[in-house]
């Protein structure tokens, strides 16, 4: 799994300049990558919030954590991220209605902070 999520993230990049994240990644740091994509998600990129969605659902530099890996590409996708939707579409399904609900009250916290 962590090779497909790997193979996503360059897919997605496409050429574009290579940011610290994937950087690390295709020098096999993980767990550096993980860190970069959670800082820069943190400070509100919606690349380094897709990034680690990829990275929760894949168990990149992590343990696989779908309802997390749900929560950022949400957040990706507000942001305009096309591929975090698609990414979103892909992976609602294999969660359950309650995980799903619970991703829904993290985002509506989330947002709520950032309006005050």
């Amino acid at each position: 799994m962590v090779i497909k999520g790997i193979e996503t993230l360059v897919n997605l990049k496409d050429g574009l300049r290579l940011d610290g994240g994937l950087q690390a990644l295709l020098a096999d740091d993980h767990a550096g990558a993980f860190r970069r994509f959670r800082n820069g998600a943190e400070q509100g990129d919606p690349w380094s919030q897709h990034c680690l969605g990829v990275a929760y659902e894949h168990g990149i530099g992590c343990e696989i954590d779908l309802v997390s890996a749900l929560f950022w590409y949400a957040l990706a996708s507000r942001g305009g991220t096309d591929d975090a939707a698609a990414a979103m579409e892909s992976l609602e399904p294999r969660l359950t209605r309650t995980q799903v609900r619970l991703v829904s009250v993290r985002l509506d916290r989330r947002l709520s902070r950032a309006r005050h």
